[in-house]
């Protein structure tokens, strides 16, 4: 059984005077703290927001808003990672989600891309961690809860 955990508390926009305005999508906003270190640039599309990064079995687990829909985030991490030298094992694409399971040199990594409530921004997982740490298992973005 799988389960998919959503890290952080979603944001519902506000104007200054405490009036609603349209939802931000349903995304998460950023953690106070977030390390950006972690993240290498290649994971960071323009206009991409870092909510959440933590260390993670010799790599790193991150979550990001992507001002990208599920397919043109696809295709951006795709190039993005071919371009970087890793090799795409496996990928599923459904429409509203879709996934990249890469492997460069000693590490494993996963992509997941999920639809938000708007069609032009995602959310966007990664796990980036060494193959040794997983015992030949595929990583899960799905993140743990701290």
């Amino acid at each position: 059984m799988t389960i998919a955990l959503v890290l952080g508390p979603v944001s519902c926009g506000e104007t200054s005077d405490g009036g609603a305005t349209v939802p931000n999508c349903g995304l998460p906003t950023r953690e106070p703290g977030v390390d950006d270190s972690l993240v290498p640039d290649l994971y960071l599309p323009d206009e991409a927001l870092l909510t959440r990064a933590q260390r993670e079995r010799g790599g790193f687990l991150a979550q990001i808003n992507v001002e990208l829909g599920v397919q043109d985030a696809l295709r951006y991490y795709r190039r993005a990672v071919q371009d970087a030298g890793y090799e795409i094992i496996q990928s599923d694409n459904e429409g509203f989600e879709a996934e990249l399971y890469l492997r460069k040199d000693e590490m494993l990594a996963a992509v997941q891309i999920r639809t938000s409530q708007c069609d032009d921004e995602s959310i966007v997982f990664v796990n980036e961690v060494d193959a040794a740490r997983l015992g030949g298992n595929l990583p899960s973005p799905s993140p743990k809860q701290t």
